[in-house]
């Protein structure tokens, strides 16, 4: 992806990617975050990527 898809997925709402899919988390952030196995290295933060 490049850094303006990843932008545009950004400001549609979508806040990591995780295998590859951009994920939108409806609800609560950080619950979804507890969720996630602290081994799973599928999940990046989009901004991260960005910057």
């Amino acid at each position: 992806m490049t850094k303006e898809q990843i932008q545009q997925c950004i400001e549609e709402g979508h806040h990591f990617l995780r295998n590859g899919e951009d994920v939108k988390v409806d609800g609560d952030l950080w619950k979804f975050l507890d969720s996630l196995d602290e081994e799973d290295n599928s999940v990046v933060l989009l901004e991260y990527i960005v910057k």
